[in-house]
């Protein structure tokens, strides 16, 4: 006992003693002074040092001339993400048993609405809630191959068909949809030191009946506002709208358009089901687009100059939401040292 608490031997030691007994070696050499020791030096550590906050500064030469409008926001947030991820190109392993999180949901949810919208691109059918579950299910259990997933999320499934078909059948009546899951890039040059290609994979573009744009973005979290949008504090739908304009889907035959919403639609089948966060005011949208371009030239700029490091995480308060990198930056160990402050009023 031990503070009037009875205690058990950890399982590990429980297996060892096992072990051993069944090579016939006693079990009381575990405690002999030489393992002790062992045990100790494992982790002795003769001076503890935190790291400091990591900074690489690569050559010019190494440094990415190409990025998706997805790794923008954490090119500012966090840039070392990009210089573990495109210079370094370290790419984080699978769990060896992969669970079904964020990441994943997301990506079954774009499938199941690509999916959708290619089958019915026009009308919709009489019994259209009852086809999307169709799609869900089959889309859903070639991906997960658990049942119990599937029961587990067909309630909120359920509820997301119905808000789906719903808003869809209003949305029909304004729009069109011209791609699903569509490429298209646009090369910067001017006040450059070499060109820059700028891509994008846009979820959805639609043609409204005014003849302009609406690039839709399906999540399954987050949270998003027009204020947002339009600071470009998330820069993906702006920088996508830019991409528009600048003829980077010519090649699809969106040539000379001009945005007319910029729309989040944020599916997660809870309560709400569904929820639109749009930009689609004019002179907001062309706001919007100008501040993309001003700011990615400006971060260009930036980083074209050999003096500007791949910092990591420049202020702790802005942290992306997911980090691939997080143990490499080590942030526990720089952050203990209270340097954020200095960062934060730096920037």
């Amino acid at each position: 006992n031990k503070d009037n608490a009875p205690t058990v031997p950890a399982r590990w030691l429980q297996r060892l003693d096992t072990f051993l007994t069944a090579i016939d070696i006693s079990p009381d050499i575990i405690k002999g002074q030489k393992f002790l020791d062992y045990a100790h030096y494992l982790y002795h550590v003769e001076e503890t040092k935190p790291i400091d906050r990591p900074a690489p500064n690569p050559p010019l030469a190494a440094r990415p001339r190409q990025l998706s409008v997805t790794k923008i926001g954490p090119w500012l947030k966090d840039p070392y993400s990009i210089y573990a991820s495109r210079i370094l190109k370290l790419r984080k392993l699978g769990p060896l048993e992969k669970e079904f999180d964020v990441a994943e949901r997301g990506t079954i949810l774009h499938s199941i609405m690509e999916r959708f919208i290619q089958e019915y691109p026009k009308a919709l059918p009489n019994n259209a809630t009852d086809k999307f579950l169709e799609i869900a299910e089959n889309t859903f259990c070639e991906t997960v191959q658990d049942q119990n997933q599937w029961r587990f999320w067909q309630p909120r499934l359920m509820r997301l068909a119905d808000w789906i078909v719903k808003h869809e059948s209003e949305w029909r009546q304004s729009a069109i949809t011209l791609l699903t899951e569509a490429k298209g890039e646009i090369t910067f040059e001017e006040n450059l030191e070499a060109p820059f290609i700028l891509t994008a994979r846009i979820d959805r573009i639609d043609q409204l009946n005014n003849g302009s744009i609406a690039l839709i973005d399906y999540k399954s979290g987050g949270t998003y506002s027009q204020t947002k949008i339009e600071s470009v504090a998330l820069p993906q739908l702006p920088l996508e709208g830019l991409i528009i304009e600048k003829n980077g889907f010519a090649k699809d035959g969106i040539k000379d358009k001009k945005i007319g919403t910029l729309e989040y639609w944020k599916l997660t089948g809870g309560d709400p089901a569904g929820q639109t966060i749009s930009l689609n005011d004019n002179s907001k949208i062309k706001n919007a687009l100008y501040n993309a371009q001003e700011g990615l030239i400006t971060l260009i700029q930036e980083f074209d100059k050999q003096e500007t490091c791949y910092l990591a995480i420049p202020n702790l308060d802005n942290a992306p939401t997911y980090n691939d990198y997080d143990h490499l930056e080590r942030v526990k160990e720089w952050a203990a040292l209270g340097e954020n402050d200095i960062i934060a009023e730096a920037g």
